[in-house]
């Protein structure tokens, strides 16, 4: 007589993580939401995911929730709270998902995130954008400053806190052109930045900004 055994193929995982602060300030705790999906749809209530360092040491942990996340049908999530870390510098970090306590088995999962650290804010730098011709202020300009990044309210400003240093300064909106700047700051910073209309140039010349 033969008997059949039927085996159960492990269900396929996937990771998200999203709301990744950076830059992360040294010596302060902060947090990353972290969900995963089952590819059958199942229910991965109280399952455990696990924040490691390069070195592969826990820095945190955390049950995913009862419910999916908002506006998803099946991603399970939760808010893994972490450590700050004590100097300066770039970090690649992982998250693993390995469902041991689940009676239906799933494939084990990770996904990296990166931030970056720095030393606390010591100045205020207000950048104001406006279209150089007309003076009219220009409303969701992007702002860079260094690494920290703003857009501009409906007045044409954003603020940005920052330690002492040199920073290049780029503004960009589409249809507009500014020009780079250095700016050295060991003070309160308060700056205009004129933009020109290019309502001809091609969008498609337009880099994304990352």
């Amino acid at each position: 007589m033969t008997i059949s055994r039927s085996t159960t193929t492990p269900h396929q995982t996937s990771i998200a993580v999203w709301d990744i602060p950076s830059p992360v300030i040294i010596n302060k705790a902060f947090s990353v939401k972290v969900g995963v999906k089952c590819s059958a749809a199942c229910d991965l209530t109280g399952q455990l995911i696990v924040v490691r360092n390069e070195a592969g040491g826990t820095v945190g942990e955390g049950r995913l929730g009862e419910t999916p996340w908002p506006g998803t049908s099946a991603l399970y999530g939760v808010e893994v709270n972490l450590g700050g870390l004590p100097a300066e510098g770039m970090h690649s970090w992982f998250v693993t998902f390995a469902a041991t306590e689940s009676k239906i088995p799933h494939k084990d999962a990770s996904a990296t995130f990166s931030f970056r650290t720095v030393r606390p804010p010591e100045h205020g730098v207000i950048v104001t954008v406006i279209e150089r011709d007309t003076d009219v202020p220009l409303k969701n300009a992007q702002v860079r400053l260094g690494i920290y990044r703003a857009s501009t309210n409906e007045r044409g400003q954003t603020s940005l806190e920052v330690p002492t240093g040199k920073y290049d300064l780029n503004v960009r909106k589409i249809g507009y052109e500014t020009h780079s700047q250095t700016l050295e700051v060991t003070e309160r910073v308060i700056i205009r930045v004129t933009a020109t209309c290019t309502p001809d140039k091609d969008l498609d010349d337009e880099q994304v900004w990352m």
